[in-house]
Order: C-alpha cells, then structure tokens, then sequence
C-alpha cells in the first residue's frame, strides 16, 4: 500500500498507468528526486524485518522455489526473457549486458539467489528487491 500510494504521489496515479512508456517516463514527476529517494529508502527500512522472516519460512521459499519454471527448450523456442526467462534459468540481463539510460549509472546486477531456476515468483520476488537497493543506490 504505501509503494502504491508513492507512486500516486510521484506521477498521479496508483499504478502508473499512462507513465511508464518506452525509454522512461511520459513526463516530469510530482516530487523531487530527493524526496522520492527518501520515501523509498523509508519503504525499503520498514519492510526489512518482514522481508528477513519470509526468506526463513520454508511455507513462503516453498512457493517460490520451483513454481512456473520453463524447460531451456521451451526458454529458448518462445525467446522468454525477463522474470519468466530468469526464474527458467536464464541469466541473460539487457540492464547488465548492454545497460541503458540510468542503469549505466547504477551499476545493477540481476536480482541475487533469484536466476538459476528458482522459479517465476521467486525471480519476481527478487527482481522487485533488486529494483528497490538499485533505486536508493541512485543519487539525485
């Protein structure tokens, strides 16, 4: 909830709908980037305690381990790519391979213990984590 309301604060719109288009943003965001960088840093301290219990439950690693997983043949043959592709296996990165924009700047790397086969939800899980310490790795 409070990811959803920051991003309301930041272009207007729950869930950016109309905001996010190819190569960044239609237009300027409603907050600095120091007060956008804050409210993350404050999101991503809030929810570490919780994110520190779940990767010690076997209940919730069990529902990301494993589920959704591609054969390399089947990877390979639909060209899956993204959460899909890496949750199959498939390390293959644009944003490190070839980064663009800001992750030139950023120095990201793919979501950690999230891109060998563990799954369509865990490489999700670990791409939203790796997308929030890219984001307050980022100076304004």
């Amino acid at each position: 909830e409070h990811i959803l309301r920051l991003r309301a604060r930041l272009c207007g719109h729950r869930f950016a709908r109309g905001v996010v288009v190819p190569g960044g943003v239609s237009g300027p965001l409603h907050l600095s980037p120091t007060d956008a960088l804050a409210a993350v840093g404050a999101i991503d301290r809030a929810i570490a305690d919780d994110t520190r219990a779940l990767m010690d439950t076997p209940s919730f690693l069990d529902r990301l381990r494993g589920t959704g997983i591609l054969p390399a043949s089947a990877v390979a043959e639909h060209g899956a790519l993204g959460p899909v592709g890496r949750g199959s296996g498939l390390v293959e990165d644009v944003r490190v391979r070839r980064p663009y924009g800001a992750y030139r700047f950023l120095g990201f790397e793919p979501a950690e213990g999230f891109i060998e086969g563990d799954g369509w939800p865990g490489s999700r899980y670990g791409s939203r984590r790796s997308a929030t310490r890219s984001i307050s790795s980022a100076r304004p």
